[in-house]
């Protein structure tokens, strides 16, 4: 149990979409692997990132289903303002 709580990936969903690669498109493979930079874009000024990052990816064929993914459900759990 020690090894799961401190061993902790900065992108979760990296592992998980990587196991679940074989079974889920290629559209949601890719959202799974980037939901942290499009997620930044709500987020990113409380953390001190650019929240802007994800427009490296606008060129990408799945970039607007990651977009419409992430702008219908952004993490209600990140409280900028407390931050």
């Amino acid at each position: 149990m020690g090894a799961i709580t401190t061993c902790r990936s900065s992108n979760v969903l990296v592992p998980a979409g990587s196991l679940l690669r074989p079974y889920i498109s290629p559209e949601n493979y890719w959202i799974l692997n980037h939901h942290e930079i499009f997620q930044a874009y709500y987020y990113g000024e409380a953390m001190r990132v650019d929240k802007d990052l994800r427009e490296r990816f606008r060129d990408h064929d799945h970039f607007g289903a990651c977009e419409e993914v992430w702008s219908q459900h952004p993490d209600k759990s990140i409280q900028v303002n407390l931050l």
